[in-house]
């Protein structure tokens, strides 16, 4: 089970996540997908594909505490 601390990490990673950390796990993003994904990280998320959905856990697994 994920503890409280956990997911909050998990969100605030979301939220402060960069353009140029997604395009390096799964290539280049258009503006309109960048546009949308800081708006609304988690419902971008949601909406990708499975490759880009295992790049945005590589960025977030990268950036968690130890």
């Amino acid at each position: 089970m994920i503890d409280a601390r956990t997911l909050r990490n998990v969100i605030a990673v979301m939220r402060n996540i960069d353009r140029d950390q997604i395009e390096t796990e799964v290539g280049r993003i258009t503006d309109v997908f960048w546009n949308e994904f800081q708006a609304n990280p988690y419902r971008s998320f949601l909406r990708m594909n499975d490759h880009g959905q295992a790049g945005i856990a590589r960025v977030v697994s990268a950036r968690m505490p130890e």
